[in-house]
């Protein structure tokens, strides 16, 4: 049942829909769970990112954290 789109399922199947974020970005070490693809080593400093989303009901429903090699990636949040 699920669809392409994890926003339509929440607001289709769940029905709240994400109303607001807050990202933190900082600098953290790539974890020693990293994936074989990450090419930082583990422990190498890196872009971190901790995401918090709030629903329509004022309940944070996500939180994700991501590791990023600031020499590959750019950051960029656009929200409407």
């Amino acid at each position: 049942e699920l669809v392409e789109s994890l926003y339509v399922y929440y607001r289709e199947k769940l029905g709240f829909w994400i109303s607001r974020v807050q990202d933190s970005i900082t600098v953290s070490n790539v974890p020693d769970w990293k994936p074989k693809e990450f090419e930082l080593a583990e422990g190498t400093p890196c872009g971190y990112i901790e995401r918090l989303s709030w629903s329509n009901r004022d309940r944070i429903e996500e939180v994700s954290f991501t590791w990023f090699d600031p020499h590959t990636v750019r950051y960029a949040a656009r929200w409407s």
